[in-house]
């Protein structure tokens, strides 16, 4: 407890009051504090700490006790807040400029005329017309008090209005939720101001409330425009507020004192605390201190007071003596001072926050696990991350910790992994999520604080023998080393991580897991404190993908990918408009257009820092919207052009000089090539090449000092020194304020590792005439050097090289052409893959980074030769598997499938469902795809893929548009074909005039579909003709505008469907619609109600669809109750008959309003008092309470009744509660005890009425339990329902659902299983739960082998169940069981034995799962290793998948075969890895004698003991299967022994 830290004192006279302020706080953690017999509860608002009291009693006494014992406790109060409810004075100001006090307003205690802000009076000496006893003088509020508040006045006229709804809305979120409807507005209808008219005194001691003379009251529409206030939006006034210890009841006492004391309003406790203290006081009006005894606005007013005195501590600054010893509000200041917070651009200018898109995905597990993937992994843009993403993907950083469903389960994410390539933006994630945490309250409703640590730092002090000990070092050094009184902020801030108050919320965030990789549990201080940080249970974690097994379970991984393409757009507008403003419009129009006529750079130019350099470095000369010549922009070019101009900037930088002397801006310009400045940096050069080259063949992406000066050593004659790598664009280090020699350096993207990697080898690449040069390494480790062909034998197919293969090739053709026909002749050399498609795609990429004017006739066969073996791949990848997976590469020469779409027939189909995974299409494939689908000679589902596939195309060719045009004006077309192609058109990025008509036109089509895809399509292109819509029929309606998920999507299209036939429909009157309305378009009309015109609302609200829909929040509330209740007249006389004698009068009464909806608080109050009548009468009135949003008052009466002795009451009173859509709190206890009632009915409901809460009390809890065991079946269904629905399930209770795993009730069998699957399971229940592995019901045994299925961790006592559950009858069972066994590491003998005789399941997912279970332990005996082999061959490819998924990666089985001379096995083997490598990047070749199995994660080498046999089991397979990699084969076989 940390008394010292609260500096503002906060009373709050009443618990109602307390109970609004309360919710204020900006966290929902309120730290409570009990000193000297009283309660006081602590938090943030603002910048200030604040303790907030209540007075055991009322009067200016208590208050005055109250504050004293504060003070007393929190030595450090510097003033104090008085925050509550008053009375009002109805209207204030001279003449012509009154201002109207309303209900729900608040006053502020500031000074005006002769008094200071609050008046002392004695109300008893009071006599009307006489002397007034004014009792002391009392100071007014300090300057400071005083500043503050007229700043905030000056800040909402400033915007116009009060900025306290937002506040009263996140407070109506954090209190209870049975009482959150007493806080809300309770609108402009229930403001009544009574006018001289004295109130029945026999009301005074409680509500009067439907007992006065309305017609003696004003409204506030009849007291002017001051009065009227939108709902929820109070008005503050500021002046004298009145204190005394009595309650103000008369009006002429009001007027007389606000006339005498120049008072606004009317309270008894402010005196008490001003008198002694620095102090406001803030009231919000809950009445107008008039004989009108009025208990409903309260709470609001309560509120309203809160929300002020909210908003004013946030205009308050912290005084300079509070921030002293606060580490949170130094912690923010050291964000910002030390530039942490800044993103700096290549250009040096700082990057705005708002330009910071940060996309992020959920990582799905299933899908990645179950192997099938829509588009290829060898594609660049797969590599790079830079997919297009689906914009319901993405993830928004706000909405990060909100409740979600992940694997059909509800998720309250708290610890998340978020991976991420280099230069995708994780660490300025990090410093956004700082940024808009203190700039934008972004999740302050969850943390009070964010802790960002970048692990790189712990890892330098590591290394420096500096190793964090604990979380004091680590925040002493990490936040406030410069500052003198660090050390004890330290232990402050590590004293606040310690206590359980604070430390839920307190947020880490631990930047770049995988650069501590090596040292996690590692046994030093430091890992141990890494592995504290990492169990933290609010964490966010960012780590490169691959860099690190994740040591602790998350709730949720997610993945960062690049920007999505109109973020491109939006990033290119803003930052050239503050780079050159003068040209920005005309290069960003040109960029864009450049981007989207290159296909391949729109994959890069998502990746951030690849989209900066591009703006950049933007050269009209060298990068033109039509690309270069007939050439396509290739990515290496557009590399190339980039380091041209980076080269140049930091040349000037660097000083460099030609004859003229220093270079400047003007005279680089007349460098066009690199090579022309090469003789200004070459020692640059060389160490970025270098660095590049030898951190890739280390596999190193962070350069330490030990690496930097074995690289200098070896380029000594340069004499480099990181001076220099300070000053290149090219690397960057996120240490900036270190030594030098504690730094690490990186490359601005991994890609331009690659690219300067591929640089230095394509310098060292020699053709055959000229062999000798060596790549150099780094002499202390091994090897020293090796030769560019050998390197490039060893590497070739080597994944982590893939990028750079491109850039070497590309590289090659730019600067040294005559190189690059050798470079091809020693790819298509020895080491060549066996399987085939590794090669293919080696070639591909290669051949992509050369045009094809850079194809000579000494590079033509090569390159014929490969687009002959690409169509032959093709084929038989479709023979094999019935798909197509070469041709889905963006890199598959176009000019082969242009060949096989207009010959090969029999394989089209798969040929378009390829090109329809594809990222992009080319141009010559869009002309080939328009001819196809004009033809109609091919079938429907033909033309329908083709149009499918034109989808990806959203730049299509006028020509293209035409062909397309012309198919829709086809009235004989297939309406089918016509929805794609509509679809088509609609995602273009322009249309021309006629286009667009053809779409207007299709509007009126017949087909439903059709309709719809134009629709959609003119919307996206902000165009959708009025007159079009209007003509729709009844049929067109209903089909067209059922489709809401679109509508959510397209405010166009919103806006449109009201200016259509519904908006028609309700202007005539006409509601045959209505049911249809009601049945079928709710959330249609729920989205689309706010746009309405308002004289259409308010006609609709008359109508009877229009009343149901008016219980919408949407309609705004004054005028929906104001329409609603528009004939309130003709409802108060009925109210009038209600108090008539006669019992048939009043029947008859309540029968009229029985077919009223939504009647007024008042009509419903007489309702209550009729709850004490005859039986019949009682019926008829809870009917009508039953079919109404019940006040509090009725609610109250119908809770009474909950006890009535009449069994029949009992049962009306829980219908009438069941019905309402918010339940009080206050009535649990009583439902409660229904539980128990004698009359099964009233025990359902009540568990119906208890099942709509999601957070019961303990009793409601123990009472559900019960009903569990109830010999109703319906009312154990009812009981665990409202159990399953229960935000924390109580733990006694599992054994009794456990039980339920034995109900006859198939649906309670259901429940019960969703609840234990739901929940972690205690050992008791555990236990309860393995007993029924063994019961002879088999509904029962699945039951429960289905929820063991759902725990993390099964205990070894269930292992034996589960493993004799393996020999079970049903399949199901047999296939969960060994799911479940699957979870554990290392199963024990009995549990392997019992899965291998599964491998022989007739089921092929049961041997599917076995094999997978078995794949995952350690070592297995030979039994099952041969089981595991014989699945290679099994019928089912799924099956056969997954075996050689686990065979492939299984060293110790794979150790089995190879050297096998078993050539069926061989076979089965060659066969897995050829249809592995379709799917999977893949290889096996020969590599010194060995041979070398190559995947992404791991390269693995067999001796073989007889190579012939192993060829001549893959030639005979080959032979078989008819591999067009046959040849290959053997040709490579021809070098070893081989018998024939």
């Amino acid at each position: 407890m940390d008394c010292a830290r609260y500096t503002v004192g906060w009373i709050a006279p009443l618990p109602l009051e307390l109970t609004a302020a309360k919710g204020m706080f900006e966290s929902r953690s309120i730290e409570k504090i009990d000193f000297d017999g009283h309660s006081f509860y602590g938090g943030k608002m603002g910048e200030h700490y604040v303790v907030m009291g209540v007075q055991h009693k009322m009067g200016t006494d208590a208050a005055s006790d109250l504050a004293a014992r504060m003070r007393s406790a929190f030595k450090n109060i510097e003033f104090f807040l008085v925050v509550g409810i008053g009375g009002g004075v109805p209207s204030y100001g001279p003449p012509g400029a009154k201002s109207e006090i309303v209900l729900g307003d608040v006053v502020v205690s500031v000074p005006f005329g002769d008094y200071g802000g609050v008046v002392r009076y004695d109300s008893g000496a009071w006599v009307k017309g006489g002397q007034l006893e004014k009792r002391g003088h009392i100071n007014g509020p300090s300057s400071r008090l005083l500043e503050t508040a007229n700043l905030l006045k000056a800040d909402h006229q400033a915007y116009r209005r009060a900025s306290l709804p937002p506040y009263l809305r996140e407070m109506r979120t954090r209190i209870d939720r049975d009482e959150r409807d007493k806080f809300e507005d309770p609108g402009a209808h229930m403001d009544n101001l009574f006018i001289e008219y004295d109130h029945p005194q026999r009301f005074r001691d409680r509500p009067c409330e439907g007992h006065c003379d309305l017609s003696r009251s004003k409204n506030r529409d009849s007291r002017g425009i001051e009065a009227v206030r939108p709902a929820d939006t109070p008005k503050i006034h500021y002046g004298n507020i009145a204190s005394s210890n009595q309650v103000q009841r008369s009006e002429d006492m009001r007027n007389d004192l606000q006339n005498r004391l120049q008072v606004i309003c009317f309270e008894m406790e402010g005196a008490g605390v001003v008198q002694g203290h620095d102090c406001l006081v803030v009231r919000g009006i809950c009445d107008y201190s008039d004989s009108h005894k009025n208990k409903i606005w309260q709470a609001y007013a309560a509120a309203t007071a809160a929300a002020y005195a909210r908003d004013y501590l946030r205009m308050m600054p912290k005084s300079d003596h509070a921030a002293i010893d606060d580490p949170l509000v130094l912690l923010k200041k050291y964000y910002f001072k030390s530039d942490l917070l800044r993103i700096e651009r290549l250009s040096g200018a700082l990057l705005d926050m708002e330009q910071c898109y940060i996309n992020l995905t959920i990582v799905e597990h299933k899908r990645q696990l179950s192997g099938s993937q829509t588009v290829t992994p060898f594609s660049l843009f797969s590599r790079l991350k830079v997919e297009t993403t689906d914009q319901g993907e993405i993830i928004s950083l706000p909405s990060l910790f909100d409740e979600r469903e992940l694997d059909d389960k509800k998720l309250l994410p708290r610890r998340i992994f978020i991976r991420g390539r280099a230069g995708v933006g994780k660490t300025t994630l990090c410093k956004k999520i700082v940024h808009d945490y203190i700039q934008k309250d972004m999740w302050k409703q969850w943390f009070d604080c964010i802790l960002w640590v970048p692990l790189r730092r712990l890892k330098t002090q590591l290394q420096g023998n500096k190793g964090y000990r604990n979380f004091g070092d680590l925040f002493y050094n990490e936040y406030f080393l410069s500052h003198h009184d660090g050390e004890a902020l330290a232990k402050r801030l590590w004293s606040m991580v310690n206590n359980r108050a604070y430390a839920g919320r307190i947020l880490f965030i631990l930047d770049g897991l995988d650069e501590m990789s090596r040292e996690l549990n590692s046994g030093t201080d430091t890992s141990r404190l890494l592995d504290e940080l990492l169990a933290w249970p609010q964490v966010i974690v960012t780590s490169r993908p691959l860099g690190v097994s994740l040591p602790k379970e998350f709730d949720l991984e997610l993945e960062a990918v690049g920007f999505q393409p109109k973020q491109v757009d939006e990033y290119l507008a803003k930052t050239l408009k503050a780079d050159r403003a003068d040209k920005s419009d005309i290069i960003a129009h040109n960029i864009r257009s450049f981007i989207k006529s290159h296909p391949v750079i729109q994959g890069l130019a998502r990746i951030p820092i690849l989209l900066d350099a591009l703006s950049f470095t933007w050269d009209n000369d060298s990068m033109d919207g039509e690309g270069k010549g007939k050439e396509s922009m290739t990515m290496t070019m557009l590399y190339h052009n980039i380091e041209l101009s980076l080269w140049k900037k930091d040349a000037i930088r660097l000083g460099k000089k030609d004859d003229d002397g220093p270079l400047t801006t003007t005279s680089i310009e007349n460098y066009t090539e690199i090579w022309q400045i090469e003789e200004f940096i070459e020692a640059e050069m060389a160490i970025v090449e270098y660095l590049a080259f030898a951190g890739l063949y280390y596999n190193i992406i962070e350069f330490d000092n030990d690496f930097r000066m074995e690289a200098y050593k070896e380029l000594r004659r340069f004499k480099v020194t990181d001076n220099v790598l300070a000053n290149l664009s090219f690397l960057r280090s996120s240490d900036a304020y270190l030594q030098h020699r504690k730094k690490q350096y990186h490359f601005l993207h991994l890609t331009f590792q690659e690219y300067f990697a591929a640089r230095y080898f394509v310098r060292c690449w020699t053709p055959e005439e000229h062999p000798g040069s060596k790549l150099n390494l780094l002499k202390q480790r091994q090897p020293a050097e090796i030769s560019p062909e050998e390197f490039l034998r060893r590497e070739k197919y080597n994944g982590r090289y893939n990028i750079f293969w491109r850039f070497v090739s590309g590289l090659l053709f730019i600067d040294y052409s005559e190189k690059l026909p050798y470079f091809f002749q020693q790819l298509e050399n020895e080491p060549r893959d066996l399987l085939g498609p590794a090669h293919l795609q080696l070639l591909m990429h290669c051949f992509n980074e050369v045009p094809r004017s850079g194809i000579k006739s000494n590079l033509n066969s090569i390159h014929e030769n490969m687009n002959n073996r690409c169509e032959q791949w093709s084929l038989f990848e479709h023979k094999l598997l019935h798909k197509m997976y070469l041709c889905r590469e963006t890199e598959f020469p176009n000019c082969v499938l242009n060949k096989m779409i207009l010959t090969k027939s029999g394989e089209l189909l798969a040929i378009l469902y390829a090109l329809n995974q594809r990222h992009y299409l080319t141009l010559d494939l869009v002309q080939g795809l328009v001819s196809l689908l004009g033809d109609k000679s091919q079938g429907v589902t033909v033309r329908r893929s083709t149009a499918e596939a034109l989808r990806k195309y959203n730049n299509l060719p006028k020509y293209a548009l035409r062909g397309l045009g012309s198919l829709l004006m086809d009235k004989d077309e297939h309406s089918m074909i016509k929805s794609v192609v509509v679809e088509t058109l609609g995602m273009q990025n322009s249309l021309p005039e006629d286009g667009l008509q053809c779409l207007v036109s299709l509007l009126r089509d017949g087909n439903p579909n059709v309709r719809w895809s134009a629709t959609v399509g003119l919307v996206r292109h902000d165009i959708l003709p009025k007159d079009a819509l209007m003509s729709g029929s009844e049929h067109e309606f209903r089909n067209d505008m059922r489709l809401d998920m679109g509508l959510k999507k397209h405010n166009g299209l919103r806006k449109a469907a009201f200016q259509g036939p519904i908006s028609k429909d309700i202007w005539r009157g006409d509601w045959h619609l209505a049911p249809r309305l009601q049945e079928e378009l709710n959330d249609l009309l729920y989205i689309t109600l706010p746009h309405f015109e308002l004289h259409l609302r308010i006609l609709a609200v008359k109508q009877p669809i229009a009343k149901y829909l008016a219980t919408y929040d949407y309609l705004p509330r004054d005028e929906k109750k104001s329409v609603l209740f528009g004939q309130i007249d003709k409802i108060h006389r009925f109210m009038s008959q209600l108090r008539d004698k006669d019992e048939d009068i009043k029947s008859f009464v309540i029968e009229a309003l029985r077919k009223e909806k939504n009647l007024p608080r008042g009509v419903l109050h007489g309702f209550v008092l009729l709850l004490r009548n005859k039986i019949d009468i009682k019926l008829l009135a809870t009917m009508i309470l039953e079919e109404n949003s019940l006040p509090e008052d009725a609610l109250q009466g119908l809770t009474s009744l909950l006890k009535d002795d009449n069994q029949y009451i009992r049962l009306l009173a829980i219908e009438a509660l069941e019905a309402q859509n918010k339940f009080p709190g206050y009535a649990l206890p009583d439902v409660i005890s229904l539980l128990r009632d004698e009359d099964r009915d009233i025990r359902r409901l009540a568990a119906i009425v208890l099942g709509k809460q999601n957070s019961l009390p303990e009793d409601a809890l123990q009472g559900l339990t019960s009903l569990l065991k109830d010999d109703n079946q319906d009312i154990r269904l009812l009981a665990i329902e409202a159990l399953e629905v229960q935000n924390k399930f109580p733990g006694y209770t599992l054994p009794d659902v456990i039980s339920l795993l034995r109900d006859e009730d198939r649906d309670i069998r259901r429940l019960a299983t969703m609840i234990l699957e739901e929940n972690s399971l205690p050992e008791d229940a555990l236990q309860g739960l393995t007993s029924l592995l063994k019961d002879d019901n088999q509904d029962i045994r699945f039951l429960a082998i289905k929820t063991l299925e759902a725990q993390n961790k099964l205990p070894g006592y269930a292992l034996p169940g589960v493993i004799s559950l393996l020999r079970d009858d049903d399949r199901y069972i047999r296939q969960l069981a060994a799911i479940v066994l699957g979870k554990q590491n290392n199963l024990p003998e009995d549990a392997v034995q019992g899965l291998i005789p599964l491998l022989r399941d007739d089921e092929r997912y049961i041997r599917r799962s076995a094999a997978i279970v078995l794949g995952k332990q350690n070592s297995l005996p030979e039994d099952a290793v041969q089981g595991l082999i014989s699945l290679l061959r099994d019928e089912d490819r799924r099956v056969r998948r997954s075996a050689a998924s686990i065979v492939l990666n299984s060293d110790n089985i794979m150790g089995t075969i190879v050297p096998s001379s078993d050539t069926s096995i061989l076979q089965d083997l060659y066969t897995a890895l050829v249809e592995e490598s379709m799917e999977k990047q893949l290889s096996c070749y020969m590599q010194d004698n060995r041979l070398r199995i190559e995947t992404p994660k791991k390269r693995r080498e067999f001796s073989l003991p007889s190579k012939d046999t192993l060829f001549k089991a893959f030639c005979t397979k080959a032979r078989a299967m008819e591999s067009p990699n046959l040849p290959v084969l053997l040709e490579v076989a021809s070098t070893y022994p081989l018998d024939e």
